[in-house]
């Protein structure tokens, strides 16, 4: 694999894990203080970019891609569904991703034209993104592109259209698995790559998304463990047969587990080994979850906002990746049973994450 695909790789990487991490959870065990306590049947959401702290995913290889707010707005809007399992990313919205990707580092300013929905992990069936990639150092728009998501009995195509100072240059259509898979071609044109880039840090966020339903999940169903104490869970063996189990710590590491309360999540050789696939991840580091906010209307006994979200200046909440941050490591089975470790990543930075009942104040 060539380094610039690296940092690409690593947002495919995330999605498997984060999946995982969001499926092994559910149906767990926990306290009972607050079991009268619903979710609604769906929420909105703020996800916002911390100042001077964007999100950075790099290659051991030296490729990276970091993900902010753009000059004239913070932060991402849009909503979960509960029963469906689906992230929409509302319209007007976007943020500013920069890499070395494409060799000199180029900014990608990423809008979305209409709302993007996300059901089950899924690619969106439908949906209109624009990008324009400028020099980082003048600001100098050099090209646009958009992308439109369509879908019909089928399948799912993705029409894209290239543009110099608003002048249509060229377009292409193509089903959404080669869309996907433009990143990672070196041989394609450098805008449609970036098209494709576009989506994956799009991506990246809905399951950054997820990541926090999950750990929201988990404190609500161990609340009880949680008050002083933590949680456990343990990944796949690796290597298979011979090798040690490595695991997922959740703590309470300020407060009593409740609103206010600061928690981590410690991996420690965590790997998830899927069986359809050669290259599998293990995971080391920590992410810090601050200023758990939980909101409740005791008349309804429903939770109106919850996530982790800062208190004022003096106060930071939100959801950090610690000073060593998260790696990721590929793990590649060369032959049966026979693994190792390729390509590794880190991902470091904040953001801020609160879901609220529609319709309510942030």
């Amino acid at each position: 694999m060539g380094k610039e695909f690296s940092a690409s790789r690593v947002l495919s990487v995330l999605v498997g894990v984060l999946f995982f991490l969001f499926s092994a959870s559910c149906g767990g065990g926990g306290g009972d203080d607050e079991e009268d306590i619903q979710t609604l049947d769906s929420y909105d959401f703020n996800l916002s970019f911390l100042d001077d702290d964007p999100m950075v995913v790099a290659s051991g290889e030296g490729s990276w891609i970091r993900m902010e707010g753009r000059t004239d707005d913070s932060q991402i809007l849009g909503s979960f569904d509960v029963d469906e399992n689906a992230i929409t990313l509302d319209e007007d919205y976007g943020l500013k991703a920069t890499t070395n990707i494409f060799g000199a580092a180029l900014a990608t300013l990423i809008n979305l034209d209409t709302d993007i929905v996300s059901v089950d992990g899924d690619h969106p069936t439908a949906g209109a993104v624009s990008l324009a990639v400028e020099d980082p150092d003048t600001s100098e728009i050099l090209y646009t592109v958009t992308f439109t998501i369509s879908t019909d009995g089928s399948g799912t195509t993705v029409g894209l259209e290239y543009f110099i100072d608003d002048i249509p240059q060229e377009t292409a259509e193509y089903d959404w698995n080669t869309f996907e898979e433009l990143f990672w071609n070196g041989e394609a044109d450098e805008w449609q790559r970036q098209a494709s880039y576009a989506w994956y840090v799009l991506n990246f966020h809905l399951y950054q998304v997820k990541n926090v339903v999950e750990t929201l999940t988990l404190i609500g169903e161990h609340d009880t463990e949680l008050q002083g104490g933590s949680v456990t869970i343990n990944g796949d063996r690796y290597p298979p047969v011979t090798g040690t189990v490595g695991t997922m710590v959740l703590r309470c590491t300020s407060g009593d587990g409740g609103p206010g309360s600061d928690f981590s999540q410690t991996f420690t050789d965590f790997w998830e080994n899927d069986p359809d696939d050669e290259l599998d991840s293990l995971m080391d580091g920590v992410i810090n979850y601050r200023g758990y906010l939980e909101n409740v209307d005791e008349a309804r006994q429903v939770i109106t906002a919850i996530g982790f979200w800062p208190g004022g200046s003096e106060d930071p909440g939100g959801v950090f990746f610690d000073e060593e941050g998260l790696t990721v490591y590929e793990t590649d089975e060369t032959s049966p049973g026979t693994f190792e470790e390729t390509t590794s990543y880190n991902i470091s930075g904040s953001y801020a994450i609160m879901f609220y009942e529609h319709g309510s104040d942030e």
